[in-house]
């Protein structure tokens, strides 16, 4: 988005700054200002013990999950038996050279009537 020309503008601007000297101010009063930002002061005040206080839960439930991860991957099983690697590469092997080479068909021949349409031409005997 480009910058507008401030020329654009010149004439709204002008109305409004006519606007803005005809609006009459009321005087400035301290009271109502102190006052305002005591009650400002206090909202906030009491807005930080609100946050404070539900902060609380939250961050005992967050120690309590961090203490059962540590608990749970600090226990180790000693007599945990090591799977020999040698067994599961042979194993992967024989199972792969068992696999078909040849795509599976996508749709059986009753899946639709068109299905004939899907395989190649056959010479007839």
């Amino acid at each position: 988005m480009s910058t507008p020309n401030p020329d654009d503008h010149s004439e709204l601007r002008e109305a409004l700054r006519r606007d803005a000297a005809r609006k009459q101010e009321p005087p400035f009063d301290a009271a109502l200002h102190h006052a305002t930002i005591r009650r400002i002061r206090a909202l906030a005040d009491t807005g930080a013990t609100r946050s404070g206080l539900r902060l609380m839960p939250a961050l005992a439930a967050g120690v309590a999950l961090l203490l059962v991860i540590v608990v749970i991957f600090t226990r180790r099983e000693p007599s945990r038996a090591r799977p020999d690697i040698a067994a599961i590469i042979s194993s992967t092997q024989s199972h792969i050279a068992s696999l078909s080479v040849e795509p599976p068909s996508l749709f059986p021949a009753w899946a639709s009537p068109t299905a004939s349409l899907l395989d190649p031409p056959r010479i007839p005997e």
